[in-house]
């Protein structure tokens, strides 16, 4: 069934918006936090699921398989907070009402926090773990019932979407410490006759420590709460009602009474514990909304006595780390041996407060071992449901008694067998070594301690107008032993370059806001930082201000490939990035005299008018550090590549990775219609030189350009076999060769730029010609008798013979409607014509004699003549599914590892999920 989730950010009046004016502050903090040393940000979301009370697929509940119904008793949320320390050490952390965060999530969210300087050790997912919510955990047993992966995708996707949204609302905070006790559960095994039952025990382990954290926002004037307890929470008993359960209250409470703007609530230790109602002096297990509620508001009445108290302030670095250990478990019935991998997860948050994660659940009596520790305090947080669910985390002692933590839940958990003795020694130690890693800044796996003042601040960065290589690049400077090199990091400074070039913006704190993170990570490894990312242009003087050791490379294009490129791309137009795009500032004369311009003059003057700015920058920079390099040399091969490495101090160089680099053409225009320079009209090229001829012959581009230097401009994705006809020579028989293992048949004609990727075939006499390219993928077979045309004769002028106009100097009637693009794993049955300006995509089949004159979808089946689409191959999950893929992509040793995924039938089931079957 669908489920919609109800996102909430508004900021006006509701209560759940962390921005709306706050009417009372209590929090008296003892001392005062540093001012400026922490940014923050922070954002809550209803995620309650709109359930259509006509819809007969009722949400099954996840303890017992009940079935739950519409109504809501606490409606779910979900609060993302983003912190960041002095040194641009940013910290995520994420809390929700839901089962647990799949383990796709957990990996997804780590893969797009990190363009944005946030490491995997420095994010935080915790679950509230309430069982009155939709199933967001694949892979678990069926009696937790049902996994929703719409709602668990959207989960998703709202974190992702925040990332940006959280960054530009990063403000100075403070940060305060505290901590409490509360005892709202009591611990669930009890010991009878040397049984272990589910029951009450109020005499056993149970973690009443609650720490509490306090952001203070200095400009919004909002605080934020962290209140973390150990106890599991689902005490509605039989109740069908969905309810984030005590956690949901005990927010509500704090937020209804004034004593916070937002809560965020991380689920502690709660392994062995389970809500709990005394009534006149004895204590049962709570089984209903009403004592759900009491235990909420009992805890918020604990949390705001604490705040009424007084917190600490927070002081220092932010530090991050983690380690992975296999745990010991019990044989399988068939005697083999399945260690459990487990990620435990340290962040210090300055010099007063830890947080210790686990993606399993720890019981109390762990956590009571673990409080012990020397370097844990009781303000410390001990999370777990953190990054993953996947089962009870225990002591020794409770393996040797049994129970239902120790002998039955990894079935529930789909885990390969109980956890065995050993399990808690190498938890404990584990912690032992990341408590102690905090002061050591060579730590494994750690991030937050960088050498922000000591130490080589090596830099390099590319000035250049965009669409010239920056791409190849960024990848062929990371072959670079000694260097971390990005391409196009996030955030995207895109309004703030315009700003930049008008001088309108501070330019070095805005440099530092939007690369300070990823500078530190690259410097506490003892790399080089490099970035060709055109954005960082118009900084350039500021950052040889900030970074006296920085280097620059003035990367140029030949003006008549940047302009077709930009043409193609709309610039101007329609392109998403127009909106800080360089242009005159606005209300002045220049402004005025470049809106009347037309499309392809102001794409022009854009390149003109940037090479203008940079040879300026270039000149006040100096020769020492700024080196110059053609994207026509770059791409020609490794010999422009070695100066560079040495003037940028680059280690490593090797030949052969800076080959294989160019053997593929790296974001490559494939969209836009605008043709070639050897077509454009006179007028077009005199409008180019009037505006760009001057900047040109100080670049070193010459106004008359033979055929094949424009080719070099529009490089295919493989480079060229030698000797290769050009546009322009006469025709010949290639024999040609087709990558690796692959092969083209003997007596093919090739005529036209081509390249064909790795293990493709042409088994039979093919001709390609034209004055367009062709470029096949890999993995492609076609037949015999193959014709690829990419250009034709233009009939309508009088004359369609070519050789007439070229003998008398008329126009040139041989056009062409672009070039072709055959994808991957492509085959093309026997006599088959495809024309100019055709894509095909991938997995495609075209049948014998077919003649193809419009663009085929990926995975089509076309016939005929004129060739039209007949029928699918798969279903469209399994496309989706096969084009994120890209099979074609992995290494022979993965291919042959795989043997499941390539026998299978992808007809028979349209629901396959094929991850479950990929090897890696």
């Amino acid at each position: 069934m669908k489920v919609n989730i109800q996102v909430n950010q508004s900021q006006k009046t509701d209560r759940r918006d962390p921005y709306k004016p706050a009417t009372e502050n209590i929090i008296q903090a003892k001392g005062a936090a540093v001012a400026g040393e922490y940014k923050g940000a922070f954002l809550t979301f209803d995620i309650t699921p709109n359930v259509s009370q006509d819809n007969p697929a009722y949400l099954q509940g996840m303890a017992g398989g009940l079935r739950v119904s519409t109504a809501v008793a606490m409606p779910l949320s979900m609060e993302i907070c983003l912190l960041e320390d002095a040194h641009f050490t940013k910290l995520l952390f994420v809390t929700a009402d839901i089962l647990g965060f799949d383990k796709v999530v957990v990996e997804e969210v780590r893969r797009h926090a990190a363009p944005w300087g946030i490491e995997p050790e420095g994010i935080v997912l915790n679950a509230s773990h309430t069982h009155y919510a939709p199933g967001t955990l694949a892979g678990m047993a069926e009696c937790m019932g049902p996994f929703y992966e719409n709602y668990t995708r959207q989960i998703l996707e709202i974190i992702v979407a925040s990332l940006q949204n959280l960054y530009n609302r990063l403000e100075p905070c403070a940060i305060y410490a505290g901590k409490s006790d509360a005892k709202i559960g009591l611990n669930r095994r009890v010991i009878s006759e040397n049984k272990v039952l589910f029951a009450p025990n109020p005499d056993g382990a149970y973690i009443s420590n609650t720490p509490l954290l306090q952001l203070s926002f200095h400009s919004s004037k909002r605080t934020v709460l962290w209140v973390s307890h150990g106890c599991h929470p689902t005490g509605m008993g039989a109740d069908t009602r969905i309810s984030s359960d005590y956690a949901g209250y005990m927010k509500h409470t704090l937020t209804e009474k004034g004593a916070t703007d937002g809560v965020m609530f991380f689920q502690g230790a709660g392994g062995s514990s389970k809500e709990a109602t005394e009534i006149n002096g004895k204590w049962k297990f709570s089984n209903s909304v009403a004592e759900v509620r009491q235990n909420g508001q009992n805890l918020a009445v604990v949390v705001k006595a604490a705040l009424d108290k007084g917190l600490h302030p927070v002081s220092g670095r932010f530090f991050c780390a983690r380690q992975h250990i296999d745990l010991p478990t019990k044989p399988s019935p068939d005697g083999s041996s399945h260690p459990l991998p487990l990620e435990v997860q340290m962040l210090f948050l300055g010099d007063r407060l830890n947080m210790l994660c686990f993606p399993m659940e720890p019981a109390a009596e762990l956590a009571e071992k673990i409080a012990c520790l020397d370097g844990f305090s009781s303000s410390d947080f001990l999370l777990g449901y953190t990054n993953g669910l996947n089962g009870y985390l225990v002591t020794d002692k409770m393996i040797a008694e049994g129970g239902y933590e120790t002998e039955q839940s990894h079935l529930v958990y789909q885990q390969p067998a109980a956890l065995a003795m050993g399990t808690e020694s190498l938890v404990v130690d584990s912690v032992k070594q990341l408590l102690s890693v905090k002061g050591q800044t060579d730590a494994a796996h750690g991030d937050g301690q960088r050498p922000v003042t000591s130490g080589p601040k090596q830099a390099f960065f590319v000035l250049s107008t965009g669409r010239c290589g920056t791409m190849t690049l960024a990848h062929l400077l990371n072959t670079a032993t000694n260097a971390r090199v990005w391409h196009h990091p996030q955030p995207d400074p895109i309004k703030e370059a315009l700003l930049a070039w008008w001088e309108k913006i501070d330019l070095q704190s805005v440099f530092w806001k939007v690369r300070g993170s990823i500078i530190h990570q690259s410097w506490s490894q003892g790399l080089i930082h490099g970035e060709t990312d055109l954005l960082m242009t118009p900084f350039s003087e500021a950052i040889a201000q900030e970074l006296p050791e920085a280097k620059f490379i003035v990367l140029t294009r030949d003006p008549r490939g940047f302009v077709r490129s930009g043409m193609r791309r709309q610039y101007y137009r329609k392109h998403p990035w127009d909106f800080g795009r360089l242009r005159p500032e606005e209300n002045t004369p220049d402004f005025e005299r470049w809106k009347r311009l037309d499309h392809f003059e102001k794409v022009c003057w854009l390149w003109n008018a940037t090479h203008g700015k940079i040879l300026d920058i270039s000149k006040r920079l100096g020769p020492e550090r700024v080196r110059f390099l053609r994207m026509e040399d770059m791409i020609e091969g490794p010999a422009a590549m070695a100066p560079l490495f040495k003037f940028l101090d680059l280690e490593g160089f090797d030949a052969d990775k800076i080959d294989a680099i160019l053997a593929k053409k790296l974001n490559a225009q494939q969209n836009g219609n605008f043709p070639p320079p050897q077509e454009w009209r006179p007028a077009q090229h005199d409008t180019l030189w009037r505006i760009c001829g001057s900047m040109a012959d100080q670049l070193g581009y010459p106004r008359s350009c033979p055929p094949g230097r424009i080719e070099k401009m529009e490089k295919p994705s493989h480079p060229v076999p030698q000797g290769h006809p050009r546009v322009g020579d006469q025709p010949q028989t290639r024999h040609g060769s087709a990558g690796r293992n692959g092969q083209i048949a003997k007596d093919s004609v090739i005529t036209c730029p081509f390249t064909i990727g790795n293990y493709s075939n042409i088994m039979g006499k093919a001709i390609i010609k034209g004055n367009r390219a062709c470029r096949i993928g890999k993995y492609c077979a076609l037949g015999w008798g193959i014709h690829i045309i990419t250009s034709h004769h233009d009939i309508s002028r009088v004359n369609i013979q070519i050789g007439l106009q070229q003998r008398h100097g008329f126009r040139n009637i041989w056009v062409s409607n672009g070039d072709v693009q055959i994808g991957h794993n492509v085959w093309i049955g026997d006599n088959a014509v495809i024309l100019s300006g055709v894509n095909v995509g991938d997995g495609a089949v075209i049948g014998a004699g077919a003649i193809v004159m419009d663009d085929l979808p990926p995975f089509s089946v076309a016939a005929g003549n004129p060739a039209h689409v007949i029928k699918m191959r798969f279903c469209q999950n399994i496309i989706d599914q096969l084009l994120e893929i890209k099979w074609w992509n992995w290494t022979e040793e993965r291919i042959s590892r795989n043997r499941t995924f390539f026998d299978l039938d992808l007809t028979a089931d349209p629901d396959l999920d094929l991850s479950r079957i990929i090897v890696p």
